[in-house]
Order: structure tokens, then C-alpha cells, then sequence
């Protein structure tokens, strides 16, 4: 009798097992027919235009390896046609941790958009597909208005408009050089050869007139005493940035007349030196040890407009307003200049046409507000345009803004 007990007290604990046994493979079976949930945690940047590189993180595991079949898409509501449009974006790069791809030129325009990770096996079966995930395309840069609209240096003038973005610069670190104290900095990648690069947008505001292009420096409040607004920045008359050259220009230089205001979106990538001075001469350019790939810009998109600044006085440097040509004959011009701040002689001044000195008894007449010279070329068989910027040298060495003219000879 009690073997009997013992063997159904045997069997009774089998049974237990088994049934254990089977509702963990049942849950097992169960778990492998549930949808992977996966989401994106964040993009950086999460705005920007077309053209852009942006990074997909996701949220809790990761992306896994690039599959054929697997895409990242983005989407727009068309009101036009009532409809979504989707498109499958060009992928930059793709790792577990991290997905990167440039955002399309299509159809999209300024404003929301949504970008989702498809995931697939190696069958090309669907294993998730992730929610989607805002992103802003963002517009130009405009100025609607300056306020004051005429100035002089140090003066602090209001821009008005839209699309300047949240800050004046944001670096989205990455992990391009091992030792620059940026990212990740533990020789795995250097090794892979698989580093992503810093990345981010710089915001400039930009005064043009004529061949000079000048970098302002941003006013850290705008005209209501917030540092950074989309739609309201400022900058200072001083410090400014001569673009063409790298020299800072010199104080009260900002000579009298109409001076293009515009505001400046650089995105970039860069190797981790902190070099981002793109665009202008004489200053150094990011280097990367792999070669091509890093520390080039991405895109630049300069600012819608622009409107007019008007700079007066003070003013100390030789200013030309005008030039007016009169041919004498083949290959010969005699020019006048007009402006102010020449000189009421000409003393050791002297015209510069290009890299030509003109000097000695080329220059027929000299005052204070009128320069005339004669400029000639070399007869040429076929008549042919040549591209000349004249500027005026002052006898205690300052030297004019220049104007560029086109001759034929």
C-alpha cells in the first residue's frame, strides 16, 4: 500500500513538472508571436533642412545589424493631394547603437514631419517597425525687419524674422578622435574605422556690400532680453569679421551706405579640433587624420532677403561711392571715381586696379571727392571682358572698400 502512495505521490510530482514544463514553453511559443516593440529615443538634431545628416538612437535594445531590407522613412501630410507621402531617405550609416541619414530634398516643405526605423530579417520578413518620431524641417532663415535700420558703429540692431532656430550654435558630440576628450574615446572605432564625427549648425548674421562681406558678433539679448529667440536675434556694430581675408576690420570702418544684412545657417561635421570657421579665408579649416569624410560642411544655407542696414558716420577710411567710365580709345579708359575721405591731394596715395598700381601721371586729378585715372590693357585681336575692382589707397596707408567694374578691350 505504501508503494502504491509513493507512486502516485511519484506521479503526481511528474505531472506538476511537466504541466511547468509546458506552460513555460507555451509562454516561450507565445513570447516569439508577440511583435518586437521598439522606438526611437531621440533624433539629433531634430530640425534642420534638406540635406542634413540626422542620428536615429533607440530607446531601450538596439537596431541590430543592417539588414537589406531594412529603412528609415520619413512622411508629410500633402493637403494639396489629401494625402501622406512617405519616402524611404538615404541611410549614411547604420550601427546597433545609432542609425544616420540624410534628410530628402523632395517634396517636403518647411514644418512637422515623422521618421520611423523598419526593421527586418535576413528573410526579408517584417519584425517591427518603430512609432513614428517628429522632425522639423526647418525654412531659410528671413528677415521680416531691422530696428534701427540706420546706424553707425556700436550700435546694437534687432533682427525680425524667422527660422534662426533655438540657439546660436549646438555640437552634437561625437567620437572621431581618440584623445580629444569628445564621445565615446576608447579606440574601438578608431580601430573599425567606424567614427562618427561631431556634428551641429553654427548661426551667423552677415553684412555684404558690394565685394566685402563682413561677420558680425552676435548680441548675447535680443530686443526683449532673451538670449536666443527663432524669430528675434541681435548683433553688435564691433568686432566684426572681415569673411574674405580672416582680419578683424579695423574700429569705425564700416564705411557709409547699404550694407545687406543676412542671417547665416552652417551645418557642419567636424573631427573633435573645435574648428568650425568655415568660409573664411585665412582662418584653419578642420583636419581629419582618416582622410576625406570629416570636418566638411555639410550645408550651408544662406539667409533669405536680405535688407538693407544703412551705416553713417563715423567713418575714417577712404570711401568710393561711384565709378564712371569714359573709353578713349582701344584698350584705354580714362575713370572717375567718386566718394569722400580721399584726400585733398594724393600725396604717396595711390588707385589699385586688381594688383595694378596706378600711380604718377596715370592719375590726371585728385581731391577729397573725386579720383581720375586712365587704365589700359594691352590691344587684344578679339574684343574681351575683363573683371577689375578699383580701390583707392590714401596717402597714411588706409585703403578703401572696393568696386568691381568690367571693361572690354
Amino acid at each position: 500500500m505504501k508503494k502504491k502512495e509513493s507512486f502516485l505521490v511519484f506521479l503526481v510530482i511528474l505531472g506538476i513538472i511537466l504541466i511547468g514544463q509546458s506552460l513555460v514553453l507555451v509562454a516561450q511559443v507565445l513570447a516569439s508571436l508577440q511583435p518586437v516593440i521598439m522606438e526611437i529615443d531621440r533624433l539629433e538634431p531634430d530640425f534642420g533642412p534638406p540635406g542634413i545628416i540626422v542620428s536615429v538612437y533607440p530607446k531601450t535594445n538596439n537596431f541590430g545589424e543592417k539588414m537589406s531590407d531594412d529603412s528609415v522613412q520619413m512622411s508629410e501630410y500633402d493637403a494639396v493631394g489629401n494625402k501622406w507621402l512617405y519616402v524611404d531617405v538615404p541611410i549614411y550609416a547604420w550601427s546597433p547603437e545609432k542609425i544616420r541619414f540624410k534628410v530628402p530634398g523632395m517634396t517636403f516643405h518647411a514644418g512637422v514631419h515623422y521618421v520611423r526605423v523598419k526593421k527586418t530579417d535576413a528573410y526579408g520578413n517584417m519584425v517591427y517597425t518603430t512609432p513614428w518620431r517628429e522632425f522639423n524641417i526647418r525654412e531659410h532663415p528671413a528677415i521680416n525687419f531691422l530696428t534701427p535700420s540706420t546706424g553707425s558703429w556700436g550700435n546694437i540692431v534687432a533682427i525680425k524674422g524667422s527660422g534662426f532656430g533655438d540657439k546660436q550654435e549646438q555640437i552634437y558630440k561625437g567620437d572621431e578622435v581618440l584623445g580629444d576628450g569628445i564621445g565615446n574615446d576608447d579606440g574601438i572605432c578608431e580601430e573599425l574605422e567606424a567614427c562618427y564625427p561631431d556634428y551641429g549648425y553654427s548661426i551667423y548674421v552677415d553684412l555684404v556690400a558690394s565685394n566685402d562681406r563682413y561677420r558680425a558678433t552676435v548680441y548675447p539679448e535680443n530686443i526683449n532680453g532673451n538670449f536666443w529667440g527663432p524669430n528675434d536675434i541681435s548683433f553688435k556694430l564691433e568686432n566684426l569679421l572681415d569673411t574674405n581675408t580672416g582680419n578683424p576690420v579695423p574700429s569705425q570702418e564700416l564705411y557709409p551706405g547699404c550694407w545687406n544684412v543676412k542671417v547665416i545657417t552652417d551645418y557642419f561635421e567636424d573631427d573633435g579640433d573645435g574648428k568650425y570657421n568655415y568660409g573664411i579665408k585665412g582662418l584653419d579649416m578642420p583636419t581629419n587624420p582618416k582622410g576625406t569624410g570629416s570636418g566638411d560642411r555639410l550645408l550651408y544655407r544662406d539667409g533669405i532677403g536680405p535688407v538693407c542696414f544703412t551705416a553713417t558716420a563715423p567713418y575714417t577710411r577712404p570711401y568710393i561711392s561711384g565709378i564712371t567710365l569714359y573709353k578713349v580709345a582701344e584698350g584705354m579708359y580714362l575713370v572717375q571715381i567718386t566718394g569722400t575721405g580721399f584726400g585733398a591731394t594724393r600725396g604717396a596715395g595711390y588707385v589699385l586696379a586688381n594688383s595694378q598700381i596706378i600711380t604718377g601721371t596715370n592719375i590726371t586729378s585728385w581731391s577729397n571727392t573725386s579720383i581720375k585715372f586712365k587704365l589700359s590693357y594691352a590691344s587684344s585681336p578679339y574684343p574681351r571682358l575683363v573683371t577689375v575692382t578699383i580701390k583707392v589707397l590714401r596717402s597714411d596707408g588706409l585703403i578703401s572698400n572696393g568696386i568691381t567694374i568690367t571693361v572690354v578691350i
